[in-house]
């Protein structure tokens, strides 16, 4: 169960379809029936994974709940959290999927040039949602993105909160797959002022998300990160869209009073 914005554990082990669970809804702290959200959407693990085997199924808060939960079906892998109640889930999120599944698809698939701004907004508030989403996957000791992000999310509705940045590009080399990774990057932002800072980092075949934020939001009014000098990452949150490795582009930035850090 869902307790104040962390897990617990309260699931079934049986072979039966899960119960309904109530609990507080980690984004709008209704107390309400909880929904089993994917971590990752399903439409974006059939993408990286176009020939599945049997689908490896999930869902839990440790080590020990993930493998009683484990669960065998027809196509796919996939893990879930239960955190979202039915109306964040099903009737705002949900429709969010919906508008940028074409968006990614056809940048992972080689159709990609500038955005407008809606989309940049677009990309970016779904970006923040599915680093959220997969932060509650991790053990509790290991979530390092703070608990304010997740209702400011939902009461920004349609764009990330405040003091979150969002980078969009594509890598060099496919990856076959997905892989997730957030960490802690306080202790590199701390001479800055920051009192917490993360750094969430997506990848599919060859599409790159980063997602950053700072605590204070007001720390900073602007962080660059990129992952390697290969890699071309444009930012589209906030919605000023710039090379990050161009050298001009962070003098620039620098002369503007702005602090760019880079990944060494």
């Amino acid at each position: 169960m869902l307790r104040g914005g962390s897990l617990s554990a309260e699931t079934t082990t049986t072979d039966k379809k899960p119960r309904k669970i109530v609990g507080t809804c980690v984004l709008c702290g209704n107390r309400r029936k909880l929904t089993n959200e994917d971590v990752i959407p399903q439409w974006l693990m059939r993408h990286a994974f176009p020939h599945p085997k049997k689908i490896t199924s999930t869902r839990g808060s440790s080590r020990e709940e993930y493998a009683a939960n484990l669960r065998v079906g027809r196509t796919g892998q996939r893990v879930k959290v239960t955190a979202l109640c039915e109306v964040c889930n099903n009737r705002w999120l949900s429709r969010v999927e919906n508008r940028v599944k074409p968006k990614l698809l056809a940048w992972m698939s080689g159709l990609h040039g500038p955005m407008a701004v809606p989309d940049q907004q677009l990309v970016a508030f779904w970006a923040t949602k599915t680093a959220l989403m997969a932060q509650l996957a991790y053990a509790p000791s290991r979530r390092v993105i703070p608990q304010r992000f997740y209702r400011e999310l939902h009461a920004a509705r349609d764009h990330p909160p405040e003091g979150v940045f969002v980078w969009l590009g594509m890598v060099g080399s496919k990856l076959p797959g997905i892989s997730f990774s957030v960490r802690s990057i306080g202790r590199q932002l701390a001479s800055l002022g920051a009192t917490e800072a993360f750094q969430a980092d997506l990848r599919v075949h060859r599409l790159y998300i980063r997602v950053s934020g700072v605590e204070p939001p007001d720390v900073l009014s602007d962080i660059a990160m990129m992952p390697s000098a290969s890699t071309t990452l444009y930012r589209v949150w906030p919605v000023e869209t710039f090379l990050l490795d161009d050298p001009t582009a962070a003098a620039r930035l620098r002369q503007r009073g702005r602090a760019v850090w880079v990944e060494g």
